[in-house]
């Protein structure tokens, strides 16, 4: 998909994982193959030479690698999650528990967890099925050996080395420390754990790796890419992550998730999911504003604590856009709508502002119109379940596509006047139209954003110093700002291309309300 669109991907590593996966991983991904096989899987050029051989030869397009994923989050924390046991660095600068395990590695504590199947930590994986020498698996290895505690339906079993000499009925079990594999009895060899029992685990964590011991490994094996912080989902948070690391210990890049969420708090970038539309609408296109300042002040935040390093780290934002939960009463298919592709457009005009070099917006497609996936623990909404015959084009993607001309341009300065102003609700007003520019040898690509939901905005532009002399306009717009495509009328938000003639040396151009066009001219 990346090299189809011509995006640039990321890699999310599990912290929670080895050092040695990790490197591993790296490999396989962006070394260049071997011209002769290496047997070695030690060896960073066998895990290439094994990519070649799955079919793919030359390297992926994923420079950029981020340990872990909001990792401040419960639900994310994996091993760091547990209660602290030890750190790997007794003095971590920031009194932080999970930032310094997180940052120098350490040893958890979990008491009473539900064991699970490889791969499978879904609580059914936790029950007895009944059958000889069954097979689970502690959440977070490695385990530290003598701190294990196994309970079998409530009932405490015992650590053996060998079912040798174990009675039919010895409750008893094997453990494997360094994978967390818990083997039990077959009825001939210590007892098999009754149908239906719960297992449960009690056991010290670690110790394990942290992000510093990531980063080296993983740029010892490819130095070229850029290895992140995955600490917050949230630019005004997660600052202990990187306090911790100082100018001392480098960092490549700081992720974050600069979100459009529910809430009362417009310093937040939140926005009542309750508002009635007029109002919701126009509250909305604040917030690109207010993200952009998160993010700025996270730029600050950095610099102040990377010291001399600071010019070598960037922001990156591996998740953005409008969450969900936000969705206004009035428009449960708003996230499908071309008042959200506004939304996004603006967001990606502020990353560019900002030099951001990596924004992902999320998610990727709406709600499938249709959908068979399932449901429980599957977002429908992240999952990619097409193409298919109810495969359509949302208006974010026509968004992006009218970005696309600016890549590889050198950004220019616009000067807007005269542009008629938005009242929001809180007696401040935004300017109806936004805009970003690049240039390209003789030719001027302008993108301009239309945020006004009533009001055409007829223009007039010049290029200082530069005659104009003709063009094309490429408009996104609807019958509505919540028009949206659907299977039955594919193409309610669509483009619409039309040629420009200049006039004296400049161009007369009218963006329609709810808009977003692309100006390319040449002079």
């Amino acid at each position: 998909m990346l090299k189809t669109t011509g995006a640039v991907g990321n890699v999310i590593v599990n912290h929670s994982d080895s050092v040695q996966d990790a490197r591993d991983f790296v490999a396989y991904m962006t070394l260049p193959a071997p011209s002769r096989p290496v047997q070695d899987p030690s060896d960073p050029r066998y895990w290439a030479g094994l990519r070649a051989r799955n079919g793919h030869p030359a390297p992926y397009d994923v420079p950029w690698w981020e340990i872990g994923n909001e990792v401040n989050t419960q639900q994310n924390a994996g091993w760091l999650s547990g209660s602290l046991v030890s750190y790997t660095n007794p003095d971590c600068a920031v009194d932080n528990v999970k930032a310094c395990l997180y940052d120098f590695g350490g040893t958890t504590r979990f008491q009473d967890q539900p064991v699970g199947d490889l791969a499978d930590g879904r609580p059914s994986a936790s029950i007895s099925t009944g059958r000889a020498t069954q097979v689970k698996y502690v959440a977070y290895p490695p385990v530290a050996p003598s701190s294990l505690t196994v309970d079998v339906g409530g009932r405490r079993w015992t650590q053996v080395d060998t079912f040798a000499d174990a009675e039919p009925t010895a409750t008893v079990y094997r453990l494997d420390a360094a994978t967390g594999r818990i083997v039990f009895g077959d009825g001939v060899h210590g007892a098999i754990p009754p149908t239906g029992s719960p297992i449960t685990a009690g056991y010290d964590s670690g110790p394990h790796p942290g992000f510093v011991d990531f980063y080296h490994a993983m740029k010892d094996v490819n130095p070229d890419i850029k290895v992140c912080l995955g600490s917050s989902s949230d630019p005004t948070a997660g600052g202990a992550y990187f306090q911790n690391l100082g100018s001392s210990h480098p960092y490549d890049c700081v992720a974050t998730h600069p979100y459009v969420r529910s809430g009362n708090s417009r310093a937040k970038g939140e926005i009542p999911n309750t508002l009635p539309e007029s109002e919701y609408n126009s509250e909305l296109l604040a917030l690109p504003d207010v993200l952009a300042g998160q993010v700025q002040r996270l730029r600050q935040k950095i610099d102040q604590s990377a010291g001399p390093n600071a010019s070598r780290v960037a922001i990156v934002l591996t998740e953005f856009g409008h969450l969900k939960s936000s969705t206004p009463a009035f428009a449960p298919h708003f996230h499908l709508s071309l008042q959200e592709g506004i939304l996004i457009a603006n967001e990606l005009r502020e990353w560019i502002n900002l030099e951001v070099p990596l924004a992902e917006h999320y998610l990727l497609e709406g709600s499938p119109f249709g959908s068979t996936a399932p449901n429980g623990n599957v977002n429908v909404n992240s999952a990619i379940v097409g193409p298919g015959p109810d495969t359509i084009v949302e208006p974010t993607a026509l968004v992006a596509q009218l970005f696309r001309p600016l890549g590889g341009g050198r950004q220019v300065t616009v000067q807007s006047d005269g542009i008629p102003m938005i009242p929001l609700r809180d007696g401040t007003q935004l300017p109806a139209l936004e805009t970003i520019a690049a240039h390209q040898g003789n030719r001027i690509s302008l993108l301009v954003i239309n945020q006004s939901d009533q009001t055409t905005v007829p223009t007039a532009i010049t290029a200082a110093g530069n005659q104009l002399r003709q063009g094309t306009i490429t408009t996104l717009n609807a019958d509505s700002a919540l028009s949206y495509n659907t299977p039955d009328n594919p193409t309610a938000v669509s483009l619409h291309r039309s040629p420009l003639h200049a006039s004296s040396g400049q161009v007369t151009v009218t963006f329609p309300a709810h808009s977003v066009s692309l100006v390319q001219l040449a002079f």
